[in-house]
């Protein structure tokens, strides 16, 4: 049950700190949301910044099972981008607030959790690089640096997600995935 309340928990304030915004968040409205008592997040949670630091590790750990989930499915290389894209966008669309957040108060995230980014991009670089390399096997893509297409990849897809969030414009995935396989050239 205690892991049940924690979930339930991270639910509410996910909810509350997209709404409210980390420095109107309240936890008394937290806890609201929760359905339970405010010194329950306490006995949970140290301050509200840890709660919100769990918030964001939360998220970022589903995000990451649901790329990696994509590597272990035999489909086309086309296909798997096409969905790391829009899980990518579809994801981030859904956090948007949160992510703003993390964007534009970047004074709330601790070293532990900036150190817990570099962990979770790390494991999508992995997942990128494994999918690449299953592509290249399959005579799907040409034999490039699988790294640095990683990179590429994640680097394309942020850009195009803190672009979206500044000028409130969704990509077209399928447009995003015909310039990553084929560029720009005639």
């Amino acid at each position: 049950m205690r892991g049940d309340k924690r979930e339930v928990i991270i639910d509410a304030a996910a909810f509350v700190f997209a709404r409210e915004g980390y420095d109107r968040a309240r936890m008394e409205d937290i806890s609201g949301r929760a359905g339970i008592g405010k010194g329950t997040i306490y006995e949970y949670f140290k301050s509200k910044k840890d709660l919100f630091q769990s918030v964001v590790k939360h998220a970022c750990k589903v995000y990451i099972m649901l790329i990696q989930g994509i590597d272990g499915e035999d489909r086309p290389f086309e296909e798997k981008l096409r969905e790391y894209i829009f899980i990518y966008n579809e994801f981030l669309e859904k956090h948007r607030d949160l992510a703003d957040l993390v964007l534009m108060q970047p004074q709330n995230i601790s070293r532990d959790t900036r150190k817990y980014f570099q962990l979770l991009r790390a494991d999508v670089i992995d997942a990128t690089v494994k999918m690449l390399d299953l592509a290249e096997s399959r005579g799907e893509i040409r034999d490039a640096d699988k790294r640095m297409t990683a990179e590429m990849i994640w680097g394309i897809s942020g850009t195009l997600f803190s672009t979206g969030l500044i000028e409130n414009e969704r990509w077209n995935v399928d447009e995003v995935v015909d310039v990553i396989l084929h560029g720009i050239s005639r």
